[in-house]
């Protein structure tokens, strides 16, 4: 069993995971990191893009990699009148 990190961040900061979780492989790792940037991107504020990210890492800092969803607002303008 491995333990690993999930450090949360976005366009304006981070935040360090301190504690960690423990997984037996990688991909039970990278399935809880998913949930996590799901989780987070439902509770974002959906007026302002922002980019939303899960990085896991393991006990010695190594970097595993990274989970990112980019949202996007996108406005449609009415059509002028005819």
């Amino acid at each position: 069993m491995l333990r690993f990190y999930f450090d949360l961040y976005d366009d304006l900061s981070s935040i360090p995971d301190e504690h960690g979780e423990v997984f037996a492989t990688l991909g039970e790792a990278r399935e809880q990191a998913v949930a996590i940037v799901l989780d987070v991107l439902s509770e974002a504020h959906a007026f302002r893009p922002a980019r939303h990210g899960c990085r896991i890492r393991g006990e010695h800092g190594e970097a595993f990699c990274d989970v990112r969803v980019t949202l996007e607002v996108i406005a449609q303008q009415p059509s002028p009148a005819a």
